[in-house]
């Protein structure tokens, strides 16, 4: 089973830890692999709230989870297009953007792939897998909105305040990966912790 992972930053660094420990556990299949996607690269300043190291500045986010675990494989680039979406069987969306939420959740509809999308704002998290229609999944899509985001709430972090829904959301991800990889469905989660 192939399954990529596009967004490396505040949920997607956790995401990927945490999946690295369930390989270990062998929770995780031998017959799953994952690929990752993210043309950022680590920001000191964002230390705080994305699971990076000093060791990890050189690259891309994706390059240096993919280097550090030796478990996943860095796909070069940012998604733009469906053909990149060829050839996996679920997608997971750990994106700060809207147009590529739109573009992967279109996708899956019309390729019969599955996604997860998993999204933070501070301590709001949101995870929503593939639903009984298109037309329902893309409620939660605001194809309007261009701008990019931050797993954190901008007026916590300009009080310097972190919190912690992005970590949250990404072990609760994790669960909804096994869910999958084990034939088990996922269902619609919202929460304020």
């Amino acid at each position: 089973m192939k399954i990529l992972i596009i967004g490396c930053g505040g949920i997607g660094s956790y995401l990927v830890h945490t999946l690295k420990d369930l390989y270990i556990s062998r929770q995780l299949g031998m017959g799953v692999e994952i690929d990752l996607i993210d043309n950022d690269t680590p920001d000191i300043n964002q230390f705080s709230y994305q699971k990076f190291e000093c060791c990890d500045l050189n690259g891309t986010k994706a390059e240096a989870l993919a280097q550090r675990f030796d478990l996943f494989y860095a796909i070069p680039g940012r998604i733009t297009k469906e053909s990149q979406l060829k050839g996996y069987e679920l997608i997971i969306l750990c994106v700060d953007n809207e147009p590529t939420r739109e573009l992967v959740v279109k996708y899956c509809w019309k390729n019969h792939s599955e996604f997860i999308d998993l999204r933070a704002n501070g301590s709001n998290v949101f995870a929503m897998p593939k639903g009984l229609s298109l037309k329902d999944n893309m409620k939660y899509i605001d194809t309007k909105d261009k701008k990019e985001y931050s797993c954190q709430d901008k007026s916590d972090l300009d009080k310097g305040l972190i919190q912690l829904g992005n970590r949250y959301i990404a072990v609760r991800g994790a669960q909804m990966i096994l869910n999958y990889v084990r034939g088990k469905s996922n269902k619609i989660y919202l929460d304020t912790i």
